[in-house]
């Protein structure tokens, strides 16, 4: 048995920028549990590499008489509606990133609903800091009254030792916070300045008034004694109730902080999301001239069409029982737009219409299911990360000892030991696999028949999505030129 190493939060984050340019390190991560917290941050570095591909096709022309938005709608719906009218993909926005010039209009009428958003934001950020404060207060409160009850608890513990220990725990506590408000008149006074030098230790050791008659010590000592023993046996039976009932009381209190932040939180993300969603993102083209009145659009949306093993020409049917992962036929099409636009006033208020110059690429993947779900956590990565950071990150750190206390268990029990690595048998499992695929069985194999089928099927599986994608870029290419009256040979 070994020891497991423990993976810290600033190990994971040096590994990945270590790995930062490896897919297949990046991959790796991306799968393994205990970089789950860290998902987002791979995916950030893992998106670009697997869409490094160059794109299969490029379409530009002007469309000022036409418009910027049928361009967008036309491929949109061409690629989600179903067959025979359009290719059937689910259909996703990954990219609207827009940058216009700073005396337009449009920069004007934007940046002021930026402004707003981001004032409502940070109005609700200002409570949600003073609650989140709050909680902190709670917790260290918590931690307090927990350490004061483990004395309490070891009372009642079977074994004398640990007993004797926390009863002298509480008298240390009596004499400190307590009995020191006397003056002259507490325990410690009387055995320095008065000179009872023997009525601490007598304290210390008798449990009880009972105990301490029997004490070999004069009578005035004893009355003194028992009288301070009365008391603290009063105050530990008192003192333990109210504990117990402020420990409760501040539990549910943090219940419901914990409740109001969640509140808060929900409230704030639609204004910051508003507020990301509106930014300007700087092109740093030749394109726009802040003394112009234009603007440039970059969209991005991608269609996909899941995969499975069981479309591989020649599997047999036995194999396409195998639990394998689906590869996922996926097309990229990127829209950049350069834009003039003009202003209209509708019911809706005032809007603009686009046109301008558009430029189309269109790119095929083959795309695993783990690497379709890191692009999908880049988007989410690209749009939302100062959200996450402003309101989740917070409540994550504090995540575990919040759960500590609104559900608390025997396993939150505080315990000492050593995280052992589980060992699995290497031999285990040999034969299974070959026999659902071929029909017979073969003992002396270093790999089970389940992973020679995957090994088989993964790279035909590969192929056979690339193909799948590159047709629908070839349907959707062509019949956008046919539609709009290009050539398309």
């Amino acid at each position: 048995m070994t020891v497991k190493e423990v993976l810290t939060d600033q190990k994971a984050e040096a590994n990945i920028e270590e790995a930062k340019s490896d897919p297949k390190k990046l991959e790796s991560y991306f799968k393994e549990k205990a970089y789950e917290r860290h998902k987002k941050k791979i995916a950030k570095y893992w998106a670009p590499l697997i869409l490094k591909q160059s794109p299969k096709y490029n379409l530009t022309y002007d469309s000022f008489s036409e418009g910027l938005e049928p361009v967008y709608y036309w491929l949109l719906d061409f690629m989600q509606d179903p067959a025979p009218g359009g290719l059937g993909l689910a259909v996703s926005k990954s990219k609207d990133d827009t940058e216009a010039g700073a005396s337009s209009g449009y920069f004007g009428e934007t940046g002021a609903r930026a402004t707003q958003m981001q004032k409502n934001a940070t109005e609700f950020l200002g409570t949600i800091n003073q609650v989140i404060k709050s909680i902190l207060n709670l917790l260290y409160d918590l931690k307090e009254f927990e350490i004061k009850l483990e004395a309490y608890d070891g009372l009642k513990s079977k074994d004398s030792t640990s007993k004797e220990a926390a009863l002298r725990t509480l008298k240390a506590i009596w004499m400190d916070q307590v009995d020191i408000k006397k003056g002259k008149g507490s325990l410690n006074m009387l055995a320095q300045d008065l000179k009872f030098v023997t009525i601490r230790d007598g304290f210390f050791y008798a449990n009880n008034a009972k105990a301490a008659k029997g004490l070999d010590l004069n009578d005035r000592v004893k009355g003194m004694l028992i009288q301070r023993l009365d008391e603290f046996d009063k105050w530990r039976k008192h003192s333990e109730i109210e504990i117990r009932k402020r420990f409760q009381i501040e539990r549910a209190y943090l219940k419901e902080q914990v409740g109001t932040l969640k509140l808060y939180a929900g409230w704030v993300k639609p204004y910051l999301k508003a507020a990301q969603k509106l930014r300007m993102k700087e092109f740093n083209s030749a394109h726009v001239v802040n003394a112009f009145s234009n603007i440039e659009m970059e969209l991005e949306m991608w269609g996909e069409k899941e995969i499975t093993h069981a479309k591989v020409q020649g599997v047999s049917d036995k194999a396409k029982k195998l639990d394998m992962d689906s590869r996922f036929a996926a097309v990229i099409v990127n829209l950049h737009f350069r834009s003039v636009p003009q202003s209209m006033q509708g019911q809706g208020g005032r809007h603009y219409v686009h046109g301008g110059r558009v430029e189309i690429k269109i790119t095929p993947l083959s795309l695993s299911k783990l690497e379709k779900e890191a692009l999908e956590l880049r988007e989410l990565y690209e749009d939302m990360e100062l959200v996450e950071e402003w309101v989740g990150t917070t409540l994550e750190h504090m995540q575990d000892e919040i759960s500590k206390y609104l559900h608390p268990s025997e396993e939150d029990a505080p315990k000492i030991e050593r995280t052992k690595q589980k060992f699995d048998n290497p031999f285990s499992g040999l034969t299974d696999g070959f026999k659902d695929i071929f029909g017979f069985s073969f003992k002396k194999t270093f790999k089970t028949k389940k992973e020679k089928g995957e090994e088989f099927l993964k790279p035909k599986l590969s192929k056979l999505a690339k193909k799948e994608a590159d047709g629908l870029a070839d349907k959707l290419y062509f019949t956008y030129k046919k539609t709009h009256g290009m050539l398309a040979w």
